[in-house]
């Protein structure tokens, strides 16, 4: 567990140490059908944005464990550093204040059972450390709905991935390793889905390959139902941000993209990314929103 070695108000990013005055509210995350009311509540006026020293667990893992896959409903899981991978495959899982030490991809996998993903997962108080891992290996894969709060996420090269009703709040995630792969890298994203969620995270990517903060492609299916809300973005890549409409690819349209209140930082260059804050984003396609997005360094608005 390496998270005690930041310190809460100097550590490297100044930018992710700023608060933010932000209201109460209820954010609806849409499925295809227009119909889905997974809600999740802002935090109070005040919060500032998470830091490694307020995300991660809460207190020092008391038991050490190989690999860990879930064997039945209901199941919790806490207060363990895994060395390895910890897959959850059944009904209401919690897992709270856990260390996985990564030592292969999908170091968190919230999968199908049979052909049938989970329900009610919830995993706070994380922290992922990828630093044992190949640099390419993902750190979270939510093929199947989870909720993911307070996650502290580090020494990581690829992005944290959501497919579908996967939810990532309050958390702080770096991906700062790279390799000769050529893989798109980012923090946090999707390679297509729907009913997807990211609010109130830290969400950095650095060093060569890096796509964006927030990649958002449709390679595997149509992006449709992604909110990006109240998260502070930088990157060394191209742009911050990828909206789901790219041509090049399989499912070129992304739609019901919501990009609102988001602080786009000029940590590494002027205009977050090399080349800008967001591309591939098509406001007139059906649900898709840009509104309240920010310079984070001055509070200027990006149209």
């Amino acid at each position: 567990m390496t998270r005690r070695r930041f310190n809460r108000w100097t550590f490297g990013i100044g930018v992710a140490l700023a608060s933010v005055a932000i209201g109460i509210i209820v954010a609806a995350v849409v499925d295809d059908a227009g119909t889905q009311d997974t809600s999740v509540v802002a935090p109070p006026v005040g919060t500032e944005f998470p830091t490694p020293e307020t995300t991660g667990p809460r207190e020092q893992p008391t038991r050490q464990s190989d690999s860990v896959t879930t064997t039945e409903a209901g199941q919790i899981i806490e207060n363990v550093e895994i060395t390895g991978r910890l897959a959850i495959r059944h009904d209401n899982v919690t897992v709270r204040d856990v260390v996985i030490n990564g030592t292969t991809t999908y170091m968190l996998h919230v999968e199908d059972l049979d052909g049938t993903c989970p329900q009610g997962v919830l995993i706070e108080y994380i922290e992922i450390d990828g630093s044992q891992a190949a640099a390419n290996d993902v750190p979270i894969y939510m093929p199947c709905g989870a909720t993911v709060d307070h996650a502290y996420v580090h020494d990581v090269g690829r992005s944290a991935r959501l497919v579908n009703d996967g939810i990532i709040q309050n958390s702080w995630i770096y991906s700062d390793r790279a390799d000769s792969s050529d893989a798109h890298r980012g923090a946090a994203g999707t390679n297509g889905g729907s009913n997807n969620a990211l609010i109130n995270n830290v969400l950095r990517c650095s060093g060569d390959g890096c796509s964006a903060a927030v990649p958002m492609y449709g390679d595997f299916a149509p992006v449709d139902g992604f909110l990006v809300e109240r998260n502070l973005l930088a990157t060394t890549g191209g742009y911050c941000a990828h909206g789901g409409s790219v041509d090049s690819k399989p499912f070129p349209i992304g739609s019901n993209v919501r990009f609102i209140d988001n602080h786009f930082s000029t940590e590494f260059f002027p205009t977050c990314g090399r080349f800008g804050p967001a591309a591939n984003f098509e406001r007139d396609v059906r649900g898709n929103e840009w509104s309240g997005n920010v310079w984070h360094e001055s509070g200027e608005l990006i149209p």
